[in-house]
């Protein structure tokens, strides 16, 4: 696979993503992982002290079905950057920025977070590039804002 095929991809892999998180369309967000992928992500619980490590796509497929109905989100990435390690593997990583709206009404998008990712993608045998590992580390965070 050439480097902009690829690189294109795993750019629509990223949009996907989030845009199942922010349109709550994520009964097959799993889908977009591999059967043993996992996403390593910032303990809320402890404030940021920890990760949490969400392994396989039943774990995958838990991870939204909570979400508060009043919450209102939106995800932003750039400055992707993707290196193929081999025809199907490569591993990539871009800058995320976090808005988050709760409550009735439109409201304004407060911005809560700005974090590093940092993925390994496979390219399975339907030529699909999927997650291996997704990892998301806080750089700037308003904790206050991320409870709920």
């Amino acid at each position: 696979m050439n480097q902009v095929a690829c690189r294109t991809a795993i750019e629509q892999l990223l949009a996907d993503f989030f845009w199942r998180i922010d349109r709550r369309e994520t009964h097959d967000i799993a889908e977009l992982f591999t059967e043993d992928g996992h996403l390593i992500i910032p303990n809320l619980a402890d404030g940021m002290k920890t990760t949490l490590t969400i392994a396989g796509r039943a774990a995958l497929t838990r991870q939204w079905a909570n979400r508060p109905a009043d919450l209102v989100s939106r995800h932003v990435f750039t400055n992707l950057y993707v290196r193929e390690r081999s025809p199907n593997e490569a591993e990539g990583r871009c800058i995320g920025i976090g808005f988050r709206h709760q409550g009735p009404g439109l409201g304004l998008p407060q911005p809560v977070i700005v974090t590093d990712q940092d993925d390994v993608y496979e390219r399975g045998g339907d030529g699909l590039w999927r997650f291996r590992e997704k990892r998301i580390t806080a750089t700037f965070v308003a904790p206050e804002l991320l409870q709920g």
